[in-house]
């Protein structure tokens, strides 16, 4: 499976049990560049509201396929690294108040083969950062 996950410089992903920011051309991005629906959870559902191709799931990381992509916003994934083909780090390139944040993947022998920078809505720069599993 493919996961999709937004981080502040630190890698914070909520503060308060909120996401730290969105940004509307990350989820174009996504909705463009998936071939298949996105798994997101209840909790990621008013972001993708206006797009069809997303499938709520109560826990998408349980539920995903080989090959399905999960977008992931309050889960923990380090359980599920062995299940992950491709991790996509979505960098807001700021600093935000964050109190959950994602454990530095590449720790588990996740290594950045891949880094595109684009001009979201709200984000001056954001940052796309493919990771693949170094064996």
């Amino acid at each position: 499976m493919v996961v999709i996950i937004c981080v502040e410089n630190r890698n914070g992903i909520l503060f308060n049990h909120r996401r730290v920011s969105r940004d509307a051309a990350v989820l174009q991005r996504i909705a463009e560049n998936s071939k298949k629906p996105v798994l997101i959870s209840p909790f990621s559902a008013t972001l993708f509201k206006d797009f069809s191709n997303v499938l709520i799931c109560e826990n998408p990381l349980d539920e995903a396929k080989d090959g399905d992509i999960c977008f992931i916003e309050d889960m923990d994934i380090v359980p599920y690294l062995d299940k992950i083909s491709k991790i996509i780090l979505y960098h807001w390139n700021r600093d935000y108040p964050a109190d959950t944040f994602l454990p530095e993947i590449e720790k588990y022998g996740w290594k950045s083969d891949k880094i595109f920078e684009f001009q979201g809505k709200s984000h001056e720069k954001i940052t796309e950062e493919e990771f693949t599993y170094e064996k």
